[in-house]
């Protein structure tokens, strides 16, 4: 399913299109959703929740929100939505009477989220309405951890767990001073831990605490006042959580992405691309040599034309821009077709820290990489307190081995270097070598 500013879509994959199953009543500026049993629940604050079945010849239904058995008492709007424990949860909500209750939950009765009179409360019925303690209003939305359900507030988080009582959910605080006012920011990894970028301007994991100290200027200089249009998404396939942000004063929507690995504790490269939104779905049909959905060889992101990615089931990541188009996120080695330079920079004093204070030449670099079919790679330096980049040349990804030792000729000085080898095309690097000759501590 793919959402809009004003309309909810369904990709049809017999057409290969999409086709609209919802219009919004006025322009909305965020959707919410989640899948409840078989259907997916979702919510804009500008009209009635909705649900749709999955069947293509329907459009999306209201829920039936009373909380009373008059008709005349629902639940008219509601900015963020959540299935937990057989539940239906709608936060910061807005009754038909106009009413707002910024600080409120309410919740179906088990199993009852889409039944006719699943809202209503009383006697017989386990719906209800519940305020959520904490600083702020409901602003972050929901997450899920461990058993928790957690809900983010503009200044505090709340978590709430079942309890199966004639009230059924209890809460407790779990931060008293940070909240969160960006729901597309809340994202769990494959092993369910559950992160979110903070109104202190750090990205936080529930379990971890703050992760961004390496990327701190970075998410202090995101837009203010587009901070509620950050998109988050967890790629299983390399394990990394990547967030779209509006990075800089000069934004005017999502244009970089940040990749953090948590097995490993670190921040990725930045990407300096414009996501709007992030999604995942499954390959519908295996992919063979004659249905390859690459024109060239440098859009093809996988090792071989059968390699796992080409299985029906397997996972997609996509994202989608500004102006509608919709993308695999990390399937080839360009960005829409247009060259993207791809780097990484190593940091050395030639003797693993144990030569700072020594003068060293270095005369000649010897790179090892996996033979490609084709590109170039480029190195680049800079020298102790160098503040640009020199360059040093480039050398030849193909080959007739399957590791090429390429050399490069140089003549650079310094005591500490940090050298960037980058490039356009696929590479592989296994290690550099280098000449060089000690000239003491001048």
């Amino acid at each position: 399913m793919g959402f809009t500013s004003n309309h909810v879509y369904y990709w049809d994959t017999t057409l290969t299109k999409w086709q609209s199953i919802f219009t919004c009543s006025a322009e909305c500026t965020y959707w919410d959703a989640d899948k409840y049993g078989d259907n997916m629940c979702m919510t804009n604050n500008v009209d009635r929740p909705q649900y749709w079945d999955g069947n293509t010849a329907n459009t999306c239904e209201n829920i039936d929100t009373r909380y009373t058995s008059s008709s005349a008492t629902y639940i008219a709007k509601a900015k963020f939505i959540k299935s937990y424990h057989n539940y239906l949860f709608l936060g910061n909500v807005e009754l038909a009477n106009g009413t707002k209750y910024q600080h409120y939950v309410y919740t179906s009765s088990i199993l009852q989220g889409l039944a006719d009179g699943g809202w209503i409360q009383g006697a017989g019925y386990d719906a209800g309405a519940y305020y959520v303690g904490g600083e702020g209003e409901i602003s972050g939305g929901f997450g899920l951890w461990q058993d928790y359900l957690v809900i983010f507030k503009r200044r505090s988080i709340r978590k709430f767990w079942f309890v199966g009582l004639a009230i059924p959910f209890q809460q407790s605080e779990l931060s008293p001073e940070i909240g969160c006012i960006t729901p597309g920011s809340v994202v769990n990894d494959w092993n369910g831990d559950l992160y979110y970028y903070g109104t202190d301007k750090a990205i936080h994991g529930i379990a971890a605490g703050n992760v961004s100290g390496a990327v701190d200027k970075t998410c202090r200089d995101i837009e203010p006042s587009l901070v509620e249009g950050v998109r988050s998404i967890a790629v299983d396939e390399y394990k990394e959580l990547r967030w779209a942000i509006p990075y800089g004063n000069s934004a005017t929507a999502n244009n970089k992405i940040i990749v953090y690995r948590p097995g490993e504790r670190r921040w990725d490269t930045d990407m300096d691309v414009a996501v709007t939104a992030f999604g995942t779905y499954t390959r519908q049909s295996n992919v063979t040599w004659d249905t390859l959905p690459y024109s060239s060889w440098d859009e093809w992101g996988w090792d071989s034309w059968d390699a796992i990615a080409a299985s029906s089931d397997f996972p997609v990541d996509i994202c989608g821009d500004a102006d509608g188009y919709t993308y695999a996120l990390h399937g080839g080695y360009q960005d829409d077709g247009s060259d993207y330079t791809s780097y990484f920079v190593l940091s050395t004093d030639m003797a693993d820290k144990q030569a700072l204070p020594f003068h060293k030449r270095v005369t000649q670099v010897f790179i090892y990489v996996q033979k490609e079919s084709t590109g170039t790679l480029s190195l680049s330096v800079k020298r102790d307190n160098e503040t640009g980049w020199q360059s040093l040349g480039s050398v030849s990804l193909s080959g007739n081995e399957d590791i090429l030792r390429q050399r490069l000729s140089v003549d650079f000085s310094g005591r500490h270097f940090l050298l960037k080898v980058s490039g356009t095309n696929a590479f592989r690097v296994i290690g550099l070598e280098f000449e060089l000759q000690e000239a003491g501590q001048r």
